[in-house]
């Protein structure tokens, strides 16, 4: 049955639907509003070595409606800083669920599980990183540093090596593979990258030491 209301009826619904449709947007142009300031305040506290404040900024940032992957992945982030591996974890694990293709969620857990004595944890996390993007050289570099820690030297030279392909230029990966080598007992392989590496970058971090040790 059709149901019609009186004219003057109509007349009355709708400016209060009007009414009801700037309120809800009010509302959420000011829930953006406040969303926005908690994250620049958070980035004030952070410059500020202030990271719990900031993780609390980041949350109230989230909890104001803001985007739950950037939320997640930076509240992850500033609990490394603070060493609370545990709510880095969940932090992580909740951007990841945001976001599914994105591997900066697994690298994360991947810092979690190498700062919490969980290497095989972290094998595993590095093992799905590699199926997910295996030629992105921030994923190589990721690889070769798990394996490298777990004196895996063949997957750590692979790893390293295809970083290095893609850009012999690139630091960290020249010093990557260079040290890979020459704990694999590949010294004047090494040695020609150390070479390679004091050019590139003279400070970089053990380039000297490494030089020193295929020189000798």
């Amino acid at each position: 049955m059709k149901t019609s209301f009186p004219s003057r009826w109509r007349a009355f619904l709708s400016p209060c639907a009007a009414a009801v449709l700037l309120v809800s947007a009010q509302a959420a142009v000011a829930s953006v509003s406040n969303a926005m300031a908690a994250w620049r305040q958070s980035v004030a506290a952070e410059q500020a070595g202030d990271f719990k404040q900031a993780r609390d900024l980041i949350l109230q940032y989230r909890n104001s409606g803001g985007d739950p992957y950037l939320s997640s992945l930076r509240a992850g982030w500033l609990s490394v800083q603070l060493k609370d591996y545990g709510k880095a974890e969940t932090y992580y694990e909740a951007a990841a669920q945001a976001s599914p293709s994105a591997v900066t969620p697994l690298q994360g857990l991947i810092l979690c599980y190498e700062a919490s004595g969980m290497q095989n944890r972290a094998l595993a996390a590095v093992d799905r990183l590699g199926r997910m993007s295996a030629e992105d050289r921030h994923v190589l570099f990721t690889e070769g540093r798990v394996y490298y820690n777990n004196m895996r030297w063949r997957d750590a030279e692979r790893a390293f090596r295809e970083a290095f392909d893609q850009a012999p230029e690139d630091a960290n990966a020249v010093s990557g593979l260079a040290w890979t080598l020459l704990r694999a007992s590949q010294k004047r392989d090494a040695a020609i990258l150390f070479e390679r590496l004091l050019m590139l970058a003279p400070q970089f971090p053990y380039a000297q030491d490494g030089y020193d040790a295929t020189h000798r």
